[in-house]
């Protein structure tokens, strides 16, 4: 097996490398939750995901943990990182504490 990793672009780069790959099995996409949201940030994506690509299995499931330093909490705005710009991580982060709530 070789592992050709090719980031950028929220995973579209990897993605339209394997969609235009020839049909042959051989060639496979490893990706995550950001091709949920693929089309609204990209819109002129060179591949339709439901078109292009047939699903073959969910590997698996990640919690999500928002976590702060151990030290009191400062006055004004958070910083915060995330990976990836189209992760769904990326997207709780930007939640406003109104609408964010607790896991427990």
């Amino acid at each position: 097996m070789v592992v050709e990793n090719r980031s950028g672009a929220a995973g579209a780069i990897g993605t339209e490398a394997v969609v235009r790959a020839a049909p042959d099995g051989q060639t496979w996409l490893l990706t995550f939750d950001s091709h949920a949201v693929l089309p609204a940030l990209l819109p002129n994506l060179p591949f339709n995901l439901t078109r292009d690509l047939d699903p073959v299995m969910l590997i698996g499931g990640a919690p999500y943990v928002i976590a702060f330093p151990a030290r009191p909490a400062l006055p004004g705005p958070r910083r915060a990182g995330g990976g990836g710009e189209a992760g769904a991580g990326r997207g709780l982060l930007r939640l406003e504490p109104a609408t964010a709530r607790s896991a427990t």
